[in-house]
């Protein structure tokens, strides 16, 4: 056994102790220590071909797993490319780590190609950011990044290492372990308090939140989830990386947490005595609170004391985390709610859901909706979707009821476009057994549509099926409406699935539903990267239509 190890070594070895099972990089020089070391150490690398498409893989991991995702990258331009994945973490409150490169320490500050200040770009897009100068503090660092990106509200970290820094040796040295305990015990006094407001509501909603998920890791039975609503018979409705840890078919549910798309759950809000906030705070899918009645009790769980009562006064706030307040939501004796209250909001949402196409959606070109539901009806119970930051992603995000944890993943909460599908093919690398369908607009589709190289490389046969509308659908429809025709926002229709086949892939096109079906079934059984290419109506989204655009 070696007692002198060299940087690359101590970064490899902390990964693999933290429980990192692969990490996401294009190939850079500073960083080629750490490239030996992974293949010494059996950590594999998926290379990909833009630095921004690793580190969304890196995220999907995070949001598939528990365990954050490691993104790697080189400097200067590869550092800069990472900021846009940094932000989109920053903004879905996911865990990622990203370790840039960068030149040698003797050539800080004297002008050296490629050289930037990394750690003060990756400030404002991060909640920890440090330069590690010392060989032998490799795996202190990387604990001191894994604990501040686990603290309160999950983030992206950045950790820039120096190639000399890397590639020098050092004593041994134990490697990070950075163990991080999520949900906080809930006090005697906020219990009581807790219990008091519910034993008075009868019109109570449960809005389960992203830190459901994140306390998976820390022993949180999705479960007990539903056995609290079903104990109690209370309507809920789930936010983003928790959708699906209760079934969205579920008779009790009011639909996916998006106010903007689905009227029915704005209502309800408004309507609702209580609101229990669990492990989440009042962002943009809650209009920011505005959703929520004036007179409405707030009773707000989180782990970060900043978002507590953001953007909304909370009645009870409390950073105990949400096990605590199931476990004492499954001791309280069956509440005392208006059934009908709940039977007609439950009853509205699948009125809402339902009608969101109109009578015409099988109508050519389809309607978004028809192709998302035909989608749906093609692939097994187990998929995994994909959405994003685009007009078909917003039908895509209010269409889809997830069923089971780790289904869905929206990369849009930074507004990133394009960001699908390296999403996508990191969901599969994830958990490979699993199909993984990615629906994506033809325009946001052309940011990282190369990407599926990389699900080729590496056997990740992701489908993915590009809705096309010719255009910046978001941005056309609104021009058209106000100005009575679109300009700068129309692009050519291309031949998608001949591009898939160039990179080794299956490509088909559809137009009807019954298409549809015969295309993604012949995507699945190729076991290839595969684009099913469908030409669909220019339809703004509500959520597009509220959020003005």
């Amino acid at each position: 056994m070696k007692n002198r190890y060299e940087g690359g070594d101590l970064v490899v070895e902390s990964l693999i102790n933290l429980g990192v099972k692969q990490v996401f990089s294009v190939s850079g020089g500073p960083l080629n220590s750490i490239y030996h070391a992974a293949a010494s150490n059996k950590l594999p690398i998926v290379h990909t071909r833009h630095e921004a498409a690793a580190g969304f893989m890196a995220e999907a991991v995070s949001r598939m797993t528990g365990t954050p995702g490691v993104a790697m990258v080189t400097l200067g331009p590869a550092v800069t490319n990472s900021v846009t994945t940094a932000f989109m973490a920053q903004m879905a409150g996911s865990p990622l780590l990203i370790i840039g490169g960068q030149g040698n320490t003797r050539d800080f500050d004297r002008g050296a190609e490629m050289q930037a200040k990394h750690v003060r770009i990756m400030t404002p897009v991060t909640k920890f950011a440090a330069r590690v100068l010392h060989t032998e503090r490799i795996p202190e660092y990387i604990e001191m990044a894994w604990r501040h990106m686990w603290a309160g509200r999950p983030g992206p970290v950045f950790l820039e290492i120096p190639i000399d820094v890397l590639s020098a040796l050092a004593e041994q040295q134990a490697p990070a372990t950075g163990v991080v305990t999520r949900s906080a015990n809930l006090s005697p006094e906020t219990a009581r308090e807790i219990e008091t407001a519910l034993a008075k509501a009868r019109r109570p909603i449960l809005v389960i939140g992203d830190e459901a998920r994140w306390e998976m890791t820390s022993g949180l039975d999705p479960a007990d989830l539903r056995q609290v609503i079903e104990r109690h018979g209370l309507p809920f409705t789930s936010l983003r990386h928790a959708r699906g840890l209760v079934d969205e078919c579920h008779e009790l549910c009011l639909g996916p947490a998006c106010v903007f798309a689905h009227k029915s759950l704005q209502q309800a809000l408004k309507e609702a005595d209580l609101v229990i906030l669990l492990g989440h705070h009042m962002e943009a899918d809650l209009d920011f609170g505005a959703s929520v009645g004036e007179e409405t009790v707030v009773v707000q769980c989180y782990p970060d004391v900043e978002y507590l009562g953001r953007n909304r006064r909370s009645d009870i706030a409390t950073l105990a985390g949400v096990k605590p307040v199931i476990e004492l939501l499954l001791g309280l004796a069956p509440l005392e709610i208006d059934r009908a209250w709940v039977k007609g909001a439950a009853t509205a949402w699948r009125a809402d859901w339902a009608g969101q196409a109109g009578d015409d959606a099988t109508e050519l070109p389809l309607h978004p909706v028809a192709v998302i539901d035909a989608v749906i009806n093609a692939m097994p119970a187990e998929t995994v979707y994909v959405s994003g930051g685009g007009n078909v992603d917003f039908w895509t995000d209010g269409r889809i009821q997830v069923r089971a944890p780790n289904c869905y993943i929206k990369g849009g909460q930074g507004g990133t476009l394009g960001a699908e599908v390296p999403y996508g093919i990191g969901a599969r690398a994830a958990d490979p057994e699993r199909p993984v369908v990615i629906l994506v607009g033809d325009g946001g589709f052309a940011f990282h549509g190369v990407e599926l190289d990389t699900a080729e490389r590496y056997g990740r046969p992701v489908i993915v099926v590009v809705m096309d509308d010719q255009g910046w659908g978001c941005i056309a429809v609104p021009q058209q409406r106000e100005y009575g025709s679109s300009f700068e926002a129309d692009l050519p229709q291309r031949d998608w699935p001949a591009f898939a086949r160039s990179l080794g892939g299956f490509g088909a096109r559809a137009e009807t539903v019954a298409e549809i079906g015969e295309a993604m079934a012949a995507a699945l059984g190729s076991g290839k990267p595969a684009i099913v290419h469908v030409p669909v109506r220019r339809v703004l989204s509500p959520f597009m239509n509220v959020v003005g655009f």
